[in-house]
């Protein structure tokens, strides 16, 4: 069982659309700090992944 989901993982992990979706997630991060005015709040929901 634990074989399957680990090569599951890994294959996606490695894919294509996982590659997209961290771009995704940077540009994100990347165009809401002016917004936010890199508050501290904003810096805290950063680092924690909120």
């Amino acid at each position: 069982m634990f074989d399957r989901f680990s090569a599951f993982c890994s294959k996606y992990a490695g894919s294509p659309y996982a590659f997209i979706g961290a771009v995704v997630i940077i540009i994100v991060w990347a165009v809401s700090g002016p917004v936010f005015g890199f508050s501290d709040t904003w810096q805290l929901d950063t680092l924690e992944g909120l």
